[in-house]
This record gives C-alpha cells, sequence and structure tokens, in this order.
C-alpha cells in the first residue's frame, strides 16, 4: 500500500520532469531519464499523468491546464503591481493599512499591503495563508460563488484553521447586493475591516481590495466614506487590468 511518503516522492518526481521540460533541452523520455537519473518507466508513467490531466499535450508540451494556471498567476502578479498606486491613495485618504487579498484553495493569501500611517496600524503579513470563512476579504472572496463551492471552502477553511465559523453566519445575498462587507472583531477582537471585490473580464471575483485598523476607528461616518473610496478605486484597477491585458 502506498503511503504519504510515496506520495510525497511522486510528486517531487513529477516537478523534476517538468523542470527538467522547462529547461528545453528534450523532451524524450529516455533522454528525461538520463538526465534525472530516474527509470524510463518512471518518467514515461508520470509524463503520461500529466497529459492525462491537461498538464502536458501529447508532444510534452504545456496543455490547457497548465496554460490556465500561467494566465491566472500572471493575473495576480499584474494585479500585484498595478494596485500599488490605489494603495497609496487609500492610505493617505485614511490612514489605515490596506491590502489585496486572493483566493488560494481553502486559503486567502495578501499579495501586497500597504501599512497605516498611524502608530498603531494592522500589520499584515505578504504571503502568508489565511483563513478564507473570517473577515471582510475571505467574505468578499467567497460571496459571488456558488453556494455549494463557497460551503465546501468554508468547511476546508474551518477544517484547516480550526477556527469556528462566525455567528450569524455572514448574509451572503447582501454582501452582493451591496457590493461590499464589514466585519468588526471577527478574526481579532480589536480590528475591523472594510473589502470590496475586484472583477476580471469574466465578472468573476479575482481578489479583493481591503482596508484594516483598530475598530475604534471604523465610525459609522467614516465607513461610507471608506466603502465610496474603496469601490472607486477597485474600478479603477479593474479598468488599468483590462487596459494593461488588451496591450499584451
Amino acid at each position: 500500500m502506498r503511503t504519504d511518503a510515496d506520495r510525497v516522492a511522486v510528486i517531487a518526481k513529477m516537478v523534476d520532469v517538468l523542470d527538467a521540460l522547462a529547461s528545453g533541452e528534450s523532451t524524450n523520455p529516455t533522454d528525461l531519464a538520463r538526465k534525472l537519473q530516474l527509470p524510463r518507466t518512471t518518467v514515461y508513467r508520470i509524463l503520461q499523468t500529466l497529459v492525462d490531466k491537461e498538464v502536458l499535450t501529447s508532444c510534452y508540451e504545456p496543455g490547457p491546464r497548465l496554460i490556465r494556471w500561467v494566465f491566472q498567476a500572471e493575473e495576480k502578479f499584474s494585479l500585484q503591481a498595478l494596485s500599488r498606486p490605489s494603495l497609496g491613495r487609500l492610505v493617505q485618504e485614511f490612514r489605515e493599512t490596506v491590502s489585496v487579498y486572493v483566493r488560494v484553495g481553502a486559503s486567502r493569501l495578501c499579495i501586497v499591503r500597504q501599512e497605516g500611517l498611524e502608530s498603531v496600524h494592522h500589520s499584515v503579513q505578504v504571503g502568508v495563508p489565511m483563513s478564507l470563512h473570517v473577515g471582510s476579504a475571505g467574505r468578499v472572496l467567497l460571496a459571488w460563488l456558488m453556494p455549494d463551492d463557497r460551503q465546501a471552502l468554508i468547511v476546508e477553511s474551518v477544517k484547516t484553521t480550526q477556527i469556528p465559523e462566525s455567528n450569524p453566519l455572514p448574509d451572503w445575498t447582501k454582501i452582493q447586493a451591496q457590493g461590499w462587507a464589514m466585519t468588526v472583531g471577527e478574526r481579532d477582537p480589536l480590528l475591523a475591516s472594510i473589502s470590496v471585490p475586484i472583477f476580471n473580464d469574466e465578472e468573476e471575483v479575482l481578489a479583493a481590495l481591503s482596508i484594516s485598523g483598530p475598530r475604534q476607528r471604523f465610525t459609522l461616518e467614516c465607513v461610507d466614506g471608506m466603502v465610496h473610496s474603496l469601490q472607486e478605486e477597485a474600478r479603477l484597477i479593474q479598468k488599468i487590468l483590462r487596459d494593461s491585458q488588451r496591450v499584451q
């Protein structure tokens, strides 16, 4: 019976095969086996699996699934660079930390952030997986998904992080209708955050644009202005992304 260690070893070999193919030297299984010092049958079996899963074509070139991953990653990295001016403007206007989050599986990940200007501000770590089902950014990343897909991700996020679902549960229809989400003290009792969606050309949520800080500074008077500015900047980021993709 195959153990977890065996499965990890197979995945490691698969990555080695993909790296060897990416070098462009040869797509011949015999050459790859010699280069990687693996049995030819092992290399052929890995190649066939990658072809079956559409990661590679039958000619061992990038397949539809791999190309889709590349475009998704490129879109997110473009978002990282193109959103920085918006983050700067929002920080100058509200003096709070502003971040962009994307969904990666059942987690959310901050890909870019600008720290707030106040001496006490929310510090966000870039690249560290966070619970998807907790916080306003997670709500925005989940709200526009199909209900079954959303619930499956929430279950996985709860299982992974051991953080229970919020009570009361989010009103997903309301979040969609108003176009933003706010949480107070949900992930951290001292913090509040507001998030709005950034959509791609297919009207799918690509990312969440968020502002966060100490909850006492998120007064009713401030919230309306924050929501308006976040939505304006999100629309601007969407336009810049579309324009940059047309140029490419």
